[in-house]
């Protein structure tokens, strides 16, 4: 029973993965803190370390994954890690009512890298995802923090810190026209973030996405961003 669950911890300390755990619902993660539980994947190439999965169907997914949550800890990829075939730190796959809180995801991206959409910390993917939390989290060094071609629907992403990336949260950017990648995502909350360091764009939502789409940007703070790291005083395009 979804009640009778208790959170799993993961004490202090630094966790070594090669292959990708997978997150059934009702499951709450907890760590010591960031910067304390540290998750590092060190498979050059497939670095995923935590996937949203409904596991009591595994292969198919045929449902949501409700009521995961996830806090304290850092995930990151080693410096052996291939930027061009990575996969995203964390896959949130039809994910539901739901938090991501508290945690840091890092890579070691710099200017002149190749870019990628999977080198990512978060990729938000499948049209069932909906009412998501991803608050008080740092993102550094990685070509996209969070990136979603997908229709998925009320996501908050709240008291963050972006900070040397490529490109800053990535929604619609590539819409396949397929069922459940036709107008991207909807009732996107963001706000009061930081974002810094940043060559492109701190936000981009795709030309595609409908007009009533309502990704709201509000109380945020840019330095350094949209320019190719050349300094405030240089834009080349919009933040």
């Amino acid at each position: 029973l979804a009640r009778s669950r208790v959170p799993v911890r993961i004490p202090a300390g630094e966790y070594y993965f090669t292959g990708t755990v997978y997150i059934p619902p009702y499951i709450t993660l907890v760590g010591d803190g960031i910067d304390k539980t540290v998750l590092t994947a060190i498979n050059p190439n497939a670095t995923t370390i935590f996937e949203t999965w409904d596991t009591e169907d595994y292969g198919v997914n045929s449902g949501p994954v409700r009521h995961v949550n996830i806090s304290g800890m850092t995930l990151k990829y080693s410096t052996l890690t291939n930027i061009a075939s990575a996969s995203p730190l964390m896959i949130l796959n039809a994910l539901e009512d739901s938090a991501v809180t508290n945690v840091k995801l890092e890579g070691n991206y710099v200017k002149g890298n190749a870019n990628t959409t999977t080198y990512a910390a978060i990729h938000l993917t499948n049209a069932a995802s909906n009412n998501i939390k991803l608050n008080d989290l740092e993102i550094t060094g990685v070509c996209y923090p969070l990136i979603s071609n997908e229709d998925i629907e009320y996501v908050e992403v709240n008291n963050g810190k972006f900070t040397y990336l490529y490109q800053g949260i990535t929604l619609a950017n590539n819409l396949s026209g397929a069922a459940g990648s036709l107008r991207g995502p909807k009732n996107i909350d963001i706000k009061n973030n930081i974002f810094s360091d940043i060559e492109k764009r701190a936000v981009y939502a795709g030309v595609n996405t409908e007009e009533n789409n309502q990704i709201n940007l509000a109380g945020s703070t840019y330095h350094n961003v949209g320019n190719d790291l050349d300094g405030d005083d240089a834009p080349t395009g919009p933040i």
